[in-house]
């Protein structure tokens, strides 16, 4: 700390050092600083947000459970089949401390409703599905111009956002979202046009899922369908003006729609609407860190752990190899421990 803290005076900064996390939430008060440079073994700190990028985040994640901190972390988690081998072994030796991940899907109201319908049998045993999630930030513009395969080689990892899945397919969510709804899938097959990435997964359960990770022209859909024995399941989102506007001709407001998602299954007791307690839509960030406050010091169990997260990097990877190869994958779940 003295060393970087000469380091920093000699470049002109204004430097506060302390040595322990409550004198560091105060300081961070009193002081508001443009900076903070932490370390995870820092005493009186139980947990670690990790919010870096995200080639940084196997260390992080490692170097938290060997101090003995609780954490949650942004996806994703591993890099690499062999990250994927190791990090398991970390969550195993350390499984007394609460481990999250950041998937946002998973931390929808109506995906965790959907999924407690799913597990109680209110539509019968899956047997089929469609999850569709359209990424906002990636518009039609030119889209028959754009490259149908990724946009980098396995072996490019600079700028820190490269990982197998996502750099194919712009998104994990809504591959982790199959995952969170259908249980641990078998194998793959996938492939990808200008406008989206296409995979058909088998899952252990002996459920078949088609999901879509596109481009939008203006709204996201964000589809979900499940078929059962006895009945179907269906959310989607609906958009409607925001509070206030009603009545209102549109050029009078600045008319940014609001996204509702609505859910119904019907079954042989007839049609239900799917009802939730608090609408949780985005990135769900109040919604993950309190349910990661409530395994901490309730122990809740984790909408996200992270053994599971693993599984889901593990699901990536074969995407990515399906796609190259123009092959159906098997899931390869790396267990051995070195």
């Amino acid at each position: 700390a003295a060393s970087i803290r000469r380091a920093l005076i000699y470049e002109g900064y204004s430097v506060e050092v302390v040595h322990d996390g409550a004198q560091a939430l105060a300081c961070a008060r009193d002081h508001q600083p443009d900076l903070v440079i932490l370390d995870v073994m820092m005493p009186e700190v139980d947990g670690v947000d990790i919010c870096t990028s995200s080639d940084t985040h196997h260390e992080i994640i490692l170097a938290s459970l060997a101090a003995g901190k609780h954490l949650i972390t942004e996806k994703p988690v591993g890099y690499n089949l062999e990250q994927c081998r190791e990090m398991r072994w970390y969550a195993r030796q350390y499984a007394h401390l609460k481990m999250a991940v950041g998937y946002s899907l998973r931390y929808h109201s109506i995906h965790i409703e959907a999924r407690r319908l799913i597990r109680e049998g209110a539509i019968g045993r899956p047997t089929y599905g469609h999850v569709e999630h359209s990424h906002g930030g990636h518009g039609m513009s030119g889209v028959f111009d754009r490259p149908a395969g990724p946009r980098s080689a396995l072996s490019d990892r600079s700028s820190g956002s490269y990982i197998a899945g996502s750099e194919l397919t712009s998104t994990t969510h809504p591959f982790d979202l199959c995952r969170y709804l259908f249980g641990d899938v078998k194998d793959v097959f996938a492939f990808k046009q200008p406008y989206g990435v296409f995979v058909t997964m088998r899952f252990e359960s002996g459920a078949t899922v088609q999901c879509t990770s596109g481009s939008v022209s203006r709204v996201q859909p964000n589809v979900l369908t499940v078929q059962g024995t006895d009945g179907v399941l269906q959310t989607r989102n609906e958009y409607v003006p925001p509070v206030g506007t009603k009545g209102k001709a549109e050029e009078e407001v600045d008319l940014v729609l609001v996204m509702k998602p609505r859910g119904f299954y019907i079954n042989g007791q007839g049609y239900h609407e799917i009802k939730v307690d608090k609408l949780v839509v985005g990135h769900g960030d109040e919604a993950r860190c309190t349910n990661f406050l409530d395994a901490v010091f309730h122990d809740a169990e984790l909408i996200s752990p992270l053994d599971d997260a693993i599984k889901t990097t593990e699901l990536l990877h074969a995407i990515r190899d399906s796609h190259d190869h123009e092959i159906r994958v098997p899931i390869h779940y790396q267990e051995k421990t070195g």
